[in-house]
């Protein structure tokens, strides 16, 4: 039986870098008939960045097939286990968000959660997460202002515009890189779709998804309220914030394109056709030791 070998990802050094190496299992993965065995033999940590994605990818994977691991040693076994890598922390069945979380806000990471876009808590279950994320990296309250309402916005995007039936959200603060890192996701039909299906813009999108990236970049959005227009996806407003304001860096693969915003580059990429990620994922680096004195109003305006 032919295998995987599952790469030691330990950095992201252009951010959604980390994609490089997932979208090489995903087509190594997929070729293979039956079951599929991933080999870690070479692994001995993982970055934030990776790991999520890959998580999704194995849930994904195992619904179409038998996914088998071999060769994870005791550090990369705890850390699966930690983080809920193999069974996420489903959100659509606790009762009390509140009590199950509040465990983690001593600790540096919140694990992989899924929640329902669906569930009339949602608003709730978002607000007790940022509390845990900034309980953990105690920040003054102005900071904590503005990661709140990015957090909140993306999340609300999602709901409103993925027509998803999940969420997903995984946290990881890096004391030696004084760095959060900040992943979200949906299983919706892409923010390309989401144009298509509203008819909204038809005259400014092409063929390309990345043209679909450039128009929520700009601001335009698939809502149907009027107030809506040049809010867009939270995309605009909230990278100027974290890319400007905290000095951090944004990635955003939806489809069949993606684009990366650091302080020197700003990119939109169209994926070659064999290559697609099922619904839309953010990253986030938010480097803490940076954010000083940012001035949220400052990256709303147009």
């Amino acid at each position: 039986m032919s295998e995987v070998i599952i790469p030691n990802v330990t950095r992201d050094d252009r951010i959604g870098s980390v994609f490089n190496h997932l979208f090489r299992i995903i087509a190594e993965s997929e070729k293979l008939e039956g079951k599929v065995l991933w080999n870690f033999q070479d692994v001995h940590f993982f970055h934030p960045f990776f790991v999520f994605p890959f998580s999704l990818y194995r849930y994904e994977l195992s619904n179409k097939k038998n996914v088998e691991c071999k060769g994870m040693n005791d550090v990369v076994q705890s850390y699966f286990s930690t983080i809920k890598f193999f069974d996420f922390m489903d959100l659509r069945e606790i009762g009390d968000f509140n009590n199950v979380l509040k465990c983690y806000k001593e600790k540096s990471y919140t694990p992989i959660c899924r929640f329902s876009l669906s569930d009339k808590n949602i608003e709730r279950m978002q607000s007790i997460i940022k509390d845990v994320i900034l309980q953990q990296i105690k920040l003054p309250i102005n900071i904590e202002s503005h990661l709140s309402y990015m957090l909140g916005e993306f999340v609300c995007n999602m709901e409103e515009h993925s027509q998803g039936k999940y969420g997903y959200i995984f946290s990881q603060y890096l004391k030696k890189e004084k760095s959060l890192y900040l992943c979200l996701a949906d299983d919706g039909i892409s923010i390309y779709s989401s144009y298509i299906f509203k008819e909204k813009h038809l005259d400014k999108i092409d063929e390309y998804e990345s043209s679909a990236l450039r128009l929520a970049k700009a601001g335009y959005s698939s809502k149907d309220r009027p107030e809506a227009e040049n809010r867009g996806y939270g995309i605009s407003t909230n990278s100027n914030l974290l890319v400007k304001g905290f000095g951090g860096a944004f990635f955003i693969l939806s489809g069949g394109a993606f684009h990366r915003e650091e302080a020197e580059n700003n990119i939109f990429i169209e994926l070659p056709k064999s290559i697609r990620w099922n619904g839309t994922i953010i990253l986030m680096k938010i480097p803490l030791s940076e954010a000083k004195n940012v001035n949220l109003y400052k990256y709303m305006e147009r």
